[in-house]
């Protein structure tokens, strides 16, 4: 094989990986790029939520939510359109894909009950 052969197959190669990698970045936004989050938000101190904490500890925590859903039913957790769900990340850019969701839902006394992350798509 050629010298220039081969560096025409290794540039190709080069070139397919650079593809496959923005790829990636694209549908599965592993940084979470273009959304929205709330002013202190990680995912440390999301981690470190318990239920039956006050929501209003949540919120001087992890910052203003993002979005808050009131009358929101989950099944499995709240059956009844009685909880609120409290987003901490969201309202993503139009050019990302793939994005991460934190979600928060209280019951009617302010108390989380659970929590999850949701990932699209």
């Amino acid at each position: 094989m050629s010298l220039a052969r081969r560096r025409g197959v290794q540039g190709f190669a080069v070139l397919a990986l650079l593809c496959i990698a923005a790829s990636y970045l694209a549908f599965a936004n592993p940084f979470n790029w273009g959304v929205r989050k709330s002013q202190h938000f990680s995912e440390a101190t999301f981690d470190d939520l318990r239920n039956g904490e006050p929501i209003a500890e949540v919120v001087t925590r992890l910052g203003t939510p993002v979005s808050i859903d009131d009358r929101t039913s989950f099944p499995g957790v709240c059956p009844q359109p009685d909880c609120t769900l409290y987003a901490f990340t969201g309202d993503p850019a139009s050019w990302a894909i793939g994005h991460a969701e934190y979600w928060v839902i209280a019951d009617r006394q302010g108390r989380v009950i659970h929590k999850l992350i949701h990932r699209e798509p």
